[in-house]
């Protein structure tokens, strides 16, 4: 008997052998072996390779039956043992009988012997697989695999798939580990050897002895809509049930016209013999399940809302294993760990309704508390019966929190007081949240969120619509300066208060304002200014003195823009204007104003301003022109108790000549009185001629209203030849 090191010398041998063999038909010349990044060596490469590539190789399975080894995986068995003589074959073929479906039994499938647990030679493994799924030179990817024809290869309960190339290796759990051995599954044109890499040709897919892409049925959830609506039904030749021929007929890759006709009976037979069934052309409930196999791993949903309940995190969904009638457990991890382990055995009528013959009771509902936080909840499906993963059927991010939810939609000072309105509710509660409205961190007032605020009830439906609230916070007792409002939201169980947001204000109890004008008017003395008390929303009230003799108190609450600006919290209804009478003695007179305080604060300091008052008429003597013995007399005059024109009188030579109305327009003299107007000019042109010689012309103001005298304006001396 040959001991072990023998017996590898013996494969060696063989393989060079059968290498030799393959060489007298189509021998490739390779370029020297290359070295991988671990320092591990890799076969060589052909020099032949063209510049196109073939397709990534679709699923082609299995389905005649031709246990002789391929050219093609004879060919890549012994360039893998060459190069690594401390690995052996596992065996290219297989017998028909042995096991389920696989390329084994077709030749076209070759186990390389390997094991996880030697390390040099885990080591080659990888430079093997990476060596074949590397990208070449123009970036194609996974360039020597499909040039060799490679349809998936397995290691270590890991499966890379060329029909699924975009999801890289994926989980493998089928009956065996792959731990001792690598699986190379090949498609037909890399069996045969045709490929570029053995040809220096591009390949085209071969489909195999059927000239096409057998039909693999997969087991999917929405097969057992499709077996509760037609599986009992037997259709053959001759069937006129249409909607169930073309269901078939679809599944089969062909015409779907609804004609059970000698083509969908080939098909169908065709289908039966790949799967080992019945190949008499009937469909019939063993067809209806092989065309549309039930999913033996369980599948559902998961469903969350973080404020189901209060003070918990409300999970919700549904899950289903076809292989039993029974609610089946799911396993809810938080963060990564095992949390809960529900049955969905809730009544879910909806998806029955979508998998029919699995029952109502597929639903699982719970709450989880949680920590404030974000926070990973998944779910996985217990599998029952045949399958042998428990998949994920979900995860979702929520946000937890205990403290209460609102805002401050209003947050504003005004006389005397704070204005807040907004919403709030607790997560952890149904009560009715307060809300304290505070100054620099202390309460000044509490107010009940329990208003209605339709659009909190529309997002947050669990805990409805009441959950408004406004009012207003007493400033009286809040010393002036510069001070911190805030509305916070007052925690229930878990959690903290919660600020609905902050203003920042200046307090001020002592009334303020400004004396504007005091000015002497036809009417009276006009007084002007405004006037705010702080702690009140109204007018304020100013109070005088003129020349220390009390005036009637004036409301300021005249609508003055540029007060509004400069304090907007009091408003701009804060002006006063009055006219107060004329004193009747002529010369200086005071007027003093104070605003009246109301709330707390030191009383306003007065404001004082000062006018001088006369009423005796007063003008000009402007021009006096001589002309043929007759003279013309031209001025102004005015008196400051009216508006109207008053009298003036010429006289000449100590005579009264006229008693002339100062009337005329002067615009000069409206500008500069623009209270009075213009028209207080006057013009006398004498009708009779002087003598000659020399003549005083004088003219006097005439008085009206108070006051004493008519006031020469001026005389002027004037000599007629």
């Amino acid at each position: 008997m040959p001991t072990f090191a023998s017996a590898r010398r013996l494969r060696r041998v063989a393989g060079a052998q059968a290498l030799l063999t393959v060489c007298v038909t189509s021998c490739v010349m390779l370029t020297g072996g290359a070295v991988s990044a671990a320092g591990v060596p890799v076969p060589g490469t052909p020099t032949t390779l063209p510049a196109g590539i073939e397709a990534l190789q679709p699923y082609v399975g299995q389905n005649t039956c031709d246990p002789v080894a391929k050219p093609g995986v004879r060919a890549f068995s012994t360039l893998l043992l060459n190069t690594y003589t401390d690995t052996t074959s596992l065996g290219i073929v297989r017998d028909c009988g042995i096991g389920g479906q696989s390329e084994h039994k077709e030749g076209r499938a070759f186990d390389w012997g390997v094991s996880v647990t030697n390390a040099h030679q885990v080591a080659e493994v990888n430079a093997v697989l990476s060596w074949l799924l590397a990208p070449d030179a123009k970036g194609d990817k996974a360039a020597r695999l499909r040039r060799l024809g490679i349809m998936y290869m397995i290691w270590n309960r890991q499966i890379w798939k060329s029909y699924q190339a975009d999801k890289g290796w994926q989980a493998y759990v089928g009956e065996s580990a792959h731990t001792d051995h690598v699986h190379f599954s090949f498609g037909w044109n890399g069996a045969k050897q045709v490929t570029s890499w053995w040809s220096g040709k591009v390949a085209p897919i071969d489909y195999g002895p059927s000239g096409r892409l057998p039909i693999t049925p997969e087991r999917l959830p929405a097969n057992l809509l499709v077996l509760a609506t037609y599986g009992a039904r037997v259709l053959q030749q001759g069937s006129t049930d249409q909607a169930a021929i073309k269901v078939v007929q679809r599944a089969l890759a062909i015409t779907a016209d609804g004609d059970f006709g000698p083509n969908t009976a080939l098909a169908v037979t065709d289908f039966q013999t790949t799967q080992k069934i019945s190949a008499d052309g009937v469909v019939d409930n063993n067809d209806w399940l092989a065309l549309f196999p039930k999913p033996h791993v369980p599948f559902g949903l998961l469903e969350t809302s973080t404020f189901g309940i209060p003070g918990t995190v409300s999970v919700r969904g549904w899950a289903i294993d076809a292989d039993t009638p029974d609610p089946i457990r799911v396993h809810l991890y938080v963060d990564g760990s095992l949390t809960t382990a529900p049955i969905a055995g809730g009544s879910r009528h909806d998806i029955e309704m979508a998998y029919p013959g699995m029952g109502p009771e597929l639903g699982f509902s719970t709450a989880l508390t949680l920590a404030d936080g974000t926070h990973s909840v998944c779910a996985y499906a217990i599998n029952v019966g045949l399958g042998t993963s428990n998949p994920s059927i979900g995860c979702k991010t929520v946000s937890v929190r205990h403290s209460p939810l609102g805002h401050a939609d209003t947050l504003r000072l005004a006389p005397g007081s704070l204005i807040s309105s907004g919403w709030a509710f607790d997560p952890d509660s149904a009560a009715v949240v307060h809300v304290a409205l505070t100054v620099d961190g202390h309460a000044l007032s509490t107010l009940s969120a329990s208003g209605a605020r339709p659009v909190v009830g529309l997002r947050h439906p669990t805990y409805g619509n009441d959950r408004g609230y406004a009012g207003t916070a007493d400033l009286a007792a809040v010393p002036a300066g510069s001070h911190a409002f805030c509305a916070l939201a007052i925690n229930v169980d878990a959690g903290a208060n919660t600020s609905l947001g902050c203003t920042t204000g200046i307090i001020r109890h002592s009334p303020f304002g400004s004396f504007d004008s005091l000015t002497r008017t036809p009417d009276g003395l006009a007084v002007k200014g405004w006037a705010i008390e702080p702690d009140v929303a109204g007018p304020a009230t100013v109070t005088g003195t003129l020349d220390g003799v009390a005036v009637p108190a004036l409301q300021a609450g005249l609508d003055r823009a540029d007060i509004g600006r400069l304090h907007p919290v009091d408003g701009a209804a804060h002006g006063f204007s009055a006219v107060l009478p004329i004193p009747t003695k002529e010369g200086s007179h005071t007027l003093c104003l104070t605003v009246a305080n109301v709330g707390t604060g030191p009383a306003a300091k007065a404001l004082c301003r000062s006018v001088v008052v006369t009423h005796k008429p007063f003008g000009a003597f402007d021009t006096l022109r001589a002309n043929r013995g007759q003279v013309t007399v031209q001025g102004w005059a005015l008196d400051p108790d009216t508006k109207a024109p008053i009298s003036v009188h010429v006289r000449i030579d100590g005579t009264l000549v006229a008693k002339s109305a100062a009337g005329v327009l002067r615009s000069d003299i409206g500008r500069i009185f623009p209270l009075y107007g213009p028209g207080h000019g006057f013009l006398y042109a004498s009708t009779a001629a002087l003598a000659k010689g020399s003549h005083n012309v004088c003219v006097y103001a005439i008085n009206t209203g108070a006051g004493t005298g008519n006031p020469l304006l001026a005389c002027r001396q004037v000599t007629l030849p």
